[in-house]
């Protein structure tokens, strides 16, 4: 904390500003924003899917019956979030469920040849989700419901110990834990491991075929109509209304009119893993926003995933979602940042680690600032943000305009 300014703002909250970082920020014009937690309040949509995914499959795919809490907290999600490498809330559900099919398995280790003719073969989806029935079933015969799994994440091989192990890489790191445990706890091979995660986890492949994980999410949050629209196929799991209902925007314009009009700053850009077609749908909800962001120079989940098919077709594996810097670098490669200075506003650890690479890898002068308006724990969020050299910390996006506004006054003050 001594490398820090610690700011009281008008609403009484605290922001902290890196003492080193006080020139850039009195050069920088320029900013770029992630967009959910930043931009738009995803508290009940993305996060509530995270929830609401691993329950269904938990408790109706696997059919381990109706639980009447969740099987995770939002709290809970938060720390799969400050590991740095759950940008992607896709790749956050799997690893949830992930853990917890986890756990059951090492509850069957009597069970293990079993197990192992269970995930033999392969089949249509039909057979595939059989199987998960038929993996239930001899889960339920040693007594594992949905309650008695939920209670077993604070046991012997915690949830919170398993998302400490985790580091910056992610899903990979967690698929790696977890294979680790099934060969410890089932006396199987590497292989064997991975053969009956990918069996029984049903994330693997496209929305279009067996990946039921990730089409559940997309059809609860987007809802009927929207996931229709986006994907051009009918929902199959899930026809209701979507989260996407639930989403209000953070930013308000009177910030951005004082970045703009009276701070001198350029059209904002935006580097985030989420679609842009349902960015847009939030965004048009609120007359002329639209205006205030350069949309052709920002970058989407859609636009990551076509630039890591464009590699993976030159024989080039890379996973180019943040905390990697791709989207940061590539939205200010296209706007053009006045003396190439520029501010990348997160919510997530992983938004500060790429900001940071995003200096290191480039000629940019990166100011990574945090904001704390989607944290489940604000307290364990802030010392994150320190723990990673974050220039800035705020409360929310809205107090940008003060920060820039105010600049002189508080370096004075903290003389």
């Amino acid at each position: 904390m001594k490398n820090y300014f610690k700011l009281e703002l008008p609403t009484g909250e605290n922001a902290y500003l890196k003492k080193s970082s006080i020139g850039l920020l009195e050069k920088s014009k320029s900013l770029i924003f992630d967009c959910d937690g930043v931009l738009i309040d995803v508290s009940d949509s993305f996060r509530t899917a995270i929830i609401k995914t691993t329950n269904w499959y938990i408790t109706e795919i696997i059919g381990l019956g109706e639980i009447s809490e969740d099987l995770i907290t939002h709290e809970e999600t938060g720390l799969f979030k400050n590991s740095g490498g759950f940008n992607n809330d896709w790749h956050l559900t799997y690893g949830v469920i992930l853990y917890f099919v986890t756990l059951l398995l090492i509850h069957l280790k009597n069970q293990r040849e079993k197990l192992l003719a269970l995930v033999k073969e392969n089949g249509d989806l039909k057979s595939k989700m059989g199987r998960l029935k038929v993996f239930g079933d001899l889960c339920r015969l040693i007594g594992f419901d949905s309650a008695k799994l939920a209670s077993s994440r604070f046991g012997d091989w915690g949830l919170e110990d398993f998302v400490e192990s985790l580091d910056v890489r992610g899903l990979p790191s967690a698929e790696e834990r977890a294979i680790d445990k099934l060969v410890e706890s089932l006396g199987v091979t590497i292989d064997q491991a991975s053969g009956i995660l990918e069996k029984l986890c049903l994330y693997h492949g496209t929305i279009f075929d067996f990946n039921i994980i990730k089409r559940y999410f997309e059809e609860l949050y987007s809802g009927a109509r929207v996931f229709e629209n986006v994907y051009g196929i009918p929902p199959l799991f899930y026809k209701g209304n979507g989260l996407i209902d639930n989403e209000k925007l953070i930013l308000k314009k009177e910030v951005l009119d004082t970045l703009i009009l009276d701070l001198g700053f350029s059209r904002f850009g935006i580097a985030s893993g989420r679609l842009r077609s349902q960015t847009l749908l939030v965004l048009q909800k609120y007359v002329n926003l639209e205006s205030y962001f350069d949309l052709d120079s920002s970058i989407f989940l859609e636009d990551t995933m076509s630039a890591e098919d464009t590699l993976r077709n030159r024989g080039v594996n890379a996973n180019l979602e943040k905390p990697d810097p791709y989207s940061l670098l590539t939205v200010a490669d296209r706007i053009n940042p006045p003396g190439q200075i520029f501010g990348y506003v997160g919510d997530t650890a992983s938004d500060i680690i790429a900001a940071k690479r995003a200096e290191e890898q480039s000629k940019y002068s990166v100011l990574s600032i945090g904001v704390l308006c989607s944290a489940s724990d604000i307290e364990v969020l802030i010392k994150k943000f320190l723990s990673l050299d974050a220039d800035i910390i705020l409360p929310s996006p809205n107090d940008l305009s003060f920060l820039f506004t105010n600049l002189e006054m508080m370096k004075n003050a903290n003389c």
